[in-house]
């Protein structure tokens, strides 16, 4: 193998260079989840930005280097290597299957986000959730992750999450009619 001709995905997984700089980056997110799932020596619950990218749920900066997993509890779950664990309290996230795995659902990814993520990013990606004239239709509805957010009002971050849930709106396409909007009228526009 020559130098520079090959990325890593994970260990022992690679991707030739000239395939990889074509793909949008929310493609090489998914390609990287799914190369850790597919390794992954027990069945887990991906989600954040993992089951973002899996659900095509676009983010407005960078896409993390790792690979997020949700687990239950307050304590124990560290992260490693290519894996980031997020604790969920007693909370238990809405998923769907997926493989030998599990994975949140729009609705929760959306929600679990906006729990954590600045205002405008964290409302961009509700709108990617809920874009109605999104090719097969919206992922999930403002009602649905407005619910979910209900169930668990004393989680760090829901209020948050509320607030961009309110800015959010069905229609925008991308990221940056989002993040526009949001500046607009933060503006006062």
């Amino acid at each position: 193998m020559s130098r520079g001709e090959w990325v890593r995905l994970a260990p022992g997984a690679y991707a030739a260079t000239c395939e990889w700089s074509r793909l949008l980056p929310i493609a090489r997110h998914r390609a990287i989840v799914e190369e850790v799932a597919r390794r992954a020596a027990t069945p887990a619950t991906y989600s954040h930005f993992a089951a973002a990218a899996e659900w095509d749920i676009d983010i407005l900066g960078r896409w993390p280097v790792r690979v997020d997993q949700c687990h239950a509890g307050a304590s124990g779950a560290r992260s490693a290597g290519m894996i980031r664990r997020r604790l969920v309290g007693n909370d238990v996230p809405q998923t769907v299957d997926w493989g030998r795995h599990r994975l949140t659902t729009p609705a929760q990814t959306a929600l679990d986000l906006a729990r954590i993520l600045p205002f405008v990013q964290a409302v961009a990606a509700i709108d990617q959730a809920v874009w109605i004239e999104r090719p097969g239709g919206a992922l999930t509805t403002p009602a649905d992750i407005d619910s979910l957010a209900a169930a668990s009002p004393q989680r760090q971050g829901t209020p948050r999450a509320l607030r961009a849930l309110a800015a959010s709106e069905q229609l925008a396409a991308n990221v940056r009619e989002s993040q526009t909007r949001v500046v607009i009228r933060s503006l006062g526009f």
